[in-house]
Formats: structure tokens, sequence, C-alpha cells
């Protein structure tokens, strides 16, 4: 019986689907097309919110680090499944800043709410700076393609939100 190395198996399976995408837009599909056939072909994992607030890929363990700022934003918007606009972000302040004082180190309450007031700022970058931080810790562990999933996104005063199913984020905690 002649057994094949798995590894090599999909190496010869990555090179030929690399040739076919170069044949298709050879033959004159638009690579935009090709691109959108991927992404549907991305199936996400599933995340879980341990007990004390990492984020973790259920299929690996691996942990998606982030700062306490970033992690705050992230976990309110995995909770706010319709999500909002950059200018509704004033609106739900005291909500980001109670898991935010939950996630960080700093005692220090009057500091924690101007570091909250500089977040929901819609004139501020510090909430788009967050969700570029958040984009890359998923980078760090996944395609782009796939971290689209679970990424802070949304198109210009349109609301901002995390596409990924909530029946794939397991809580083993309470978000306040």
């Amino acid at each position: 019986m002649n057994k094949i190395n798995p590894g090599l198996q999909i190496d010869a399976l990555a090179n030929e689907v690399r040739e076919k995408i170069h044949y298709l837009i050879k033959e004159g599909y638009s690579p935009v097309i090709i691109e959108g056939w991927i992404k549907e072909s991305v199936v996400p994992r599933g995340i879980t919110i341990t007990k004390d607030y990492r984020i973790l890929l259920t299929a690996t363990g691996h942990e998606i680090k982030m700062r306490p700022m970033a992690k705050s934003i992230y976990l309110f918007f995995l909770r706010f499944e319709g999500g909002c606009r950059i200018k509704e972000l004033p609106q739900y302040e005291n909500d980001i800043l109670r898991i935010y004082n939950r996630l960080t180190v700093f005692d220090d309450i009057r500091g924690n709410q101007r570091r909250i007031a500089r977040l929901v700022d819609p004139l501020n970058k510090s909430f788009l700076e967050k969700c570029s931080t958040i984009r890359r810790s998923f980078i760090n562990e996944m395609s782009g393609l796939e971290a689209d999933n679970y990424c802070i996104s949304g198109g210009r005063g349109e609301p901002k939100r995390i596409i990924l199913d909530r029946r794939l984020v397991k809580w083993e905690t309470e978000i306040p």
C-alpha cells in the first residue's frame, strides 16, 4: 500500500488551486470576483470568552491577545450584536467603562473615565485605532479573510459590528 505524506498532498492541492486562480484571471475573471468566492468558502471557528476574560479560539485554544482598552471595546461589540454607529458610541460610554474596569489594573476611576471618554468620542481616532489593533490581534492567529468574521467592521456612517455568528461564541463569564 502506497502512503502519501498528507503535508505533500496539501501542498500539491494548494499549488493546483493557485494555478487555477491564475488561469481564471488570465481568462478574464476579476480578482475581486475570485476573492468573493474565497470569502464565501471561509468557515469561521468558534471563540470562547473565559471567566478571566481571555478570548480563545475554541478549536485550537490559542488566545487572541489584546490590551484592556481594545478588549473592552471588542467584548462590548461582541455582546452588542446589532452594533452601532461611531457617533452613537457616547451613549454606551458607561457600558464600555464597566467592561474596562473589569479588565484593567488601573484603580484610577477618573483616569479610566477619561480614557473611555476619548475612546467613544466620535471626533477622536481612538476607536478606529482600537479596531485596527483588534484586527492585528486576529490576523496574528488566522488569515485576513477569516479574521473579517471576528473584527469590528462597517462602512463609513454605517453601524460598526462584528459579523461572527453568535452561536459560535461561548461565554464562560458575565459581561457587566
